[in-house]
């Protein structure tokens, strides 16, 4: 991944690192624009692959248009989408998303619709403020800064938000940055020297008349369609490439020459000719937020008209126009529009006031704080008091994707965050309408919750939702006397105590029939190294009658059992003739294969044949060991070595679990073998590095499944039965495989050995314990 060139700070103080608690760092990336357009991307790709397909970009492009259209009528579009959406306006940017679709595998017309629709369906915050560097220093200067929350409902995008730099040559200065996903070559939100901006949904447009209705669907059809271009591409120009006095750009973009003339700070002029630009061009609806070092622009943008607030203050834009605040009816009119289409949009536009409320209360208080401070009747807050507004939960709600602050002036993102989903059924009802985060979790479960004071909510109306479920079931209880069902559970326990007690003693009797059965394809094995050890059965608990919570059984096999404490089955089989008799003619089959769908075991010296030579196993083994293991602890190196030593000179005395642990590991480490390497070649035998690596991988986990049923994996089991499963699982699922059965499996058997228990419930040395 190509790491940004290291920049100066102007806000020493603001690192991600400070970030909320409940954000994620967004990764910061870096794009030459002196590289073809198609293959910018191509070393961020690869670092993101699996991440876009867990997105699955094209089922979340065909919900939103069954959302908008219906499911019949949406099917329809989906399949003249693959048609109809075939580039953008821009030839620079239309190559751009093509290469991005070839490296990633996702098909042209959904990139196409995520960069034409997205603006079209955000919900956000953005706003200017004018902030004192130094909180008490009143003689420094003070400058705007920038700040923004992108809200939208579709959650899977949060895991692909990256932070660009665009530079116009390697290792050059920065010449912008934008905040955005991955995929999306428009802007939503960036900054370069001198001006920042973002873009917010407006829910409305000119519907005074037919034709200007008629006028803006056309629009979005044009747009749609690439024969013109997006307000976040119009963005983009601005932000990469500063206004020309004679006219506009080509459709190809500018020249990397002609952009390297326009990479010096913004003036008075060119904002004003953006502003211009703005006023005048057709676009789609959209609330643009513009920031220079010394004032904030609003525009609120209609098809061919826009007006335009400013201040040097403070001023900000939600997802309402400035005459909502006057007359709420129309956003509310607007919000009920959107809720037809269950596009998630209606809850973020219906409570737009209220975060402006909010947010203008936040900075009221905040410059009077600052006043106090430096007592001088200045209008400025700190930068602190900005990372307030942006993390307070009516402004960063549950449908925050990310949030950052910029500096204009320095034409940097000097904080950012973003953040995961964090669903709270338990929040309290009026914050769970209004998808806000429910301050519960930091009130301790008091009521009412901190939103509710500051709202003046009712504190009878502040209870969660199955409070009220509760409450209402249990509004007029019916009179039930339960003494005697009290007094007969007591005497049901006391039974219970005394039965528990005069049967302990029996449960630690050792059993001359083994817990165990012992087949001959099996040793008798150390449970820790996989090699022959003496004994029979033993507790690894030193006084089981008195264990709080039960024993470790292990047998002379070198498979072991957890016996709860209260579930001493074996003394009840034991004393009761009708159970010993069923027992008995268990262990007179076959006792190693209880399970008929089980393929019949597979002789050891079979099942050795198996592996590669000595000398391409040393190698897959110290591959896994050198990639895998020190991110994906699930072996203990010093005693798996010890082993795979013992192994290598007495390769027949190994168990038939570690066998298959090492087949385990031999499927995963596989996969990291570079295709240069001859070993491939060597082992598979196939034409290529790929198919090579899929047949190794089935073939070894063929082997160690096969070995994990020779040893009756399902009815007997030890530490290196589970290691398997485990490493299984991870191979599967880095293949893209389905493991759900395994893991099933996996637990049962973790359940059956006694993870689940305290290693400190048992008389257990420190390296099993650990292990």
């Amino acid at each position: 991944m190509s790491p940004s060139p290291p920049s100066t700070r102007s806000w020493e103080s603001c690192t991600t690192e400070e970030a909320a608690d409940r954000g994620e760092e967004i990764p910061k990336l870096t794009i030459d624009l002196s590289q073809p357009p198609r293959n910018r991307y191509d070393h961020i790709i690869p670092h993101f692959r699996e991440v876009v397909e867990h997105c699955d970009l094209p089922r979340l492009f065909y919900d939103i248009l069954d959302n908008l259209a219906g499911e019949t009528l949406g099917k329809c579009l989906g399949v003249a989408a693959r048609v109809a959406l075939r580039r953008l306006y821009k030839g620079e940017e239309s190559a751009e998303i093509a290469g991005i679709s070839k490296a990633i595998g996702v098909p042209m017309h959904i990139l196409v619709a995520l960069n034409v629709l997205l603006d079209l369906l955000l919900g956000c915050t953005s706003g200017g403020v004018r902030v004192n560097p130094n909180g008490t220093d009143s003689d420094q200067k003070t400058r705007m800064l920038h700040f923004r929350t992108l809200d939208w409902g579709m959650d899977p995008l949060r895991k692909i938000v990256v932070e660009l730099d665009f530079v116009r040559s390697p290792g050059g200065p920065v010449v912008a940055t934008t905040v955005t996903y991955l995929g999306y070559v428009g802007v939503l939100t960036g900054v370069r020297k001198g001006l920042s901006m973002s873009l917010n949904f407006r829910p409305y447009h000119d519907q005074t008349t037919l034709r200007a209705r008629a006028a803006f669907r056309w629009q979005q059809a044009m747009v749609l369609l690439g024969f013109r271009q997006s307000i976040s591409s119009v963005l983009r120009g601005f932000l990469l490439d500063a206004p020309r006095s004679d006219g506009g750009e080509s459709r190809k973009g500018p020249t990397v020459e002609q952009a390297s003339e326009r990479t010096e700070e913004l003036q008075e002029s060119d904002i004003a000719a953006i502003l211009d630009t703005l006023s005048s061009s057709p676009s789609t609806a959209a609330y643009l937020i513009l920031c220079t070092a010394d004032r904030v622009f609003v525009v609120e943008k209609d098809h061919r008209r826009a007006s335009i607030r400013t201040s040097d203050i403070f001023l900000t834009a939600y997802n309402h126009d400035a005459t909502d605040e006057t007359n709420p009816a129309h956003l509310q009119q607007a919000a009920s529009e959107l809720a037809k289409t269950e596009t998630g949009m209606a809850d973020i536009v219906e409570f737009s006031l209220d975060r402006k409320k909010r947010m203008d209360e936040m900075w009221k208080k905040g410059v009077r704080a600052g006043r106090r401070r430096r007592r001088k009747q200045a209008n400025a807050v700190t930068l602190e008091d900005v990372k307030q507004f942006v993390g307070d939960s009516e402004i960063s709600n549950e449908e925050t994707h990310y949030a950052v602050i910029m500096d204009p002036g320095a034409g940097e993102v000097i904080w950012r965050t973003a953040y995961e989903v964090e669903r709270m059924p338990l929040s309290y009802e009026p914050c769970r309408e209004r998808k806000i985060l429910c301050p519960r979790n930091t009130n301790l479960g008091r009521r009412p919750c901190e939103t509710c004071i500051r709202r003046g909510i009712p504190p009878s109306e502040c209870v969660s939702l199955r409070d009220l479920h509760v409450s209402r079931q249990c509004a007029n209880p019916p009179q039930v006397d339960t003494s005697a069902l009290v007094s007969r559970i007591n005497k049901l326990e006391e039974l219970l105590q005394s039965h528990v007690g005069t049967q302990l003693h029996t449960a630690n009797e050792p059993d001359n029939r083994s817990h165990f059965p012992s087949p001959e394809s099996s040793l008798q094995l150390d449970s820790q190294t996989g090699f022959p050890d003496s004994g029979t059965v033993e507790s690894l608990s030193p006084t089981p009658a008195t264990s709080s919570v039960g024993r470790l059984i292990r047998s002379g096999s070198g498979h072991e059992c957890y016996e709860p404490l209260s579930s001493r089955w074996s003394s009840i089989l034991r004393i009761n003739p009708v159970t010993s008799g069923l027992k008995g003619d268990l262990d007179g089959g076959d006792p190693g294969n209880p399970f008929p769908l089980i393929m019949q075991s597979v002789g050891t010296h079979e099942l050795l044949s198996l592996l590669p030579p000595l000398s391409p196993c040393d190698e897959l083994k110290d591959i896994f060991f050198g990639v895998y293991a020190p991110l994906f602890h699930v072996l203990r190196d010093p005693t798996f070595d010890a082993a795979y030593s013992r192994f290598r000179e007495e390769s027949n005395q190994i168990s038939l679990s570690w066998l298959a642990l090492l087949f385990a590991i031999l499927s995963v480490a596989i996969t990291a073998v570079p295709e240069e390497n001859t070993l491939l070649q060597e082992l598979g035998r196939c034409k290529t590095a790929s198919e090579n690596i899929s047949l190794l991988c089935t073939r070894y986990r063929a082997a160690a499944m096969k070995c994990l049923e020779a040893d009756h994996y399902l009815s007997r089991h030890n530490l290196h039965t589970l290691q398997t499963l485990v490493l299984l699982i991870y191979g599967i699922n880095h293949t893209h495989g389905q493991s759900w059965a395994l893991l099933e499996t996996a637990r049962n058997i973790a359940l059956s050995l006694g993870h689940h228990v305290h290693p400190n419930s048992f008389d257990l040395d420190l390296i099993t314990a650990e292990k």
